[in-house]
């Protein structure tokens, strides 16, 4: 009778002998091998590559190994080069808020104002404004509604972020400035933390 250890000695044997036919595979704990180039792959113990098959609903290749004489079935994902598509990487949006009656200067980048109305006493030459957006602003009805007061702020943010959700476009146009260039979006409100600027970047930014 075959001893346990003679079995294990001829199938690290049979591994040995694969890996030098397959060199671009992969041992793995049960004893098969993977192939790393192309789709997934495994041999037999005569060395000969077996059978994949689709499978439609998962998406994977499934095929069989035989390690130690037993019929193990593994189940891969994978993906065909045309569906390989690359990585983008996107630049960071460099956006900051700003008074409108603060000075400008050069690190503002692209200054543009996002309240409904024209700041009060605040001339254009002053102003500096490369842009007025107001259509990116509350509605009258919500500015009206908030009246700047700090307890209905979190009531405020809500609504906004809803109107901001139906500006797809101009949420776009702002996202690509900003990551061209530095972006100041610029407020007339006295209080710096509760104003649509603020909801409006951490909506950017999201």
């Amino acid at each position: 009778m075959v001893s346990l250890i003679e079995l294990c000695l001829a199938q690290r044997a049979q591994d040995t002998a694969r890996q030098k036919r397959s060199p671009s595979s992969l041992r793995t704990s049960l004893g098969a091998h993977i192939l790393l180039k192309g789709h997934p792959a495994c041999y037999g113990s005569d060395g000969s590559r077996s059978t994949r098959s689709r499978d439609a609903e998962s998406s994977s290749f499934a095929f069989s190994l035989q390690p130690m004489n037993r019929l193990v079935k593994l189940r891969i994902a994978s993906a065909s080069p045309a569906e390989i598509k690359p990585t983008l990487i996107m630049k960071p949006l460099r956006i900051q808020l700003k008074r409108a009656y603060a000075s400008p200067s050069a690190e503002d980048g692209i200054r543009i104002l996002v309240d409904r109305l024209w700041p009060r006493g605040l001339t254009k030459s002053k102003a500096a404004i490369d842009r007025w957006l107001k259509d990116v602003a509350p509605s009258t009805e919500l500015r009206k509604w908030f009246g700047h007061d700090p307890s209905r702020w979190e009531e405020f943010c809500r609504r906004y972020e809803a109107e901001l959700s139906q500006k797809s476009e101009l949420l776009s146009e702002l996202r690509t400035i900003a990551r061209k260039s530095p972006l100041t979006l610029l407020f007339a409100a006295r209080d710096e933390l509760h104003n649509e600027a603020v909801v409006l970047r951490d909506f950017l930014m999201r």
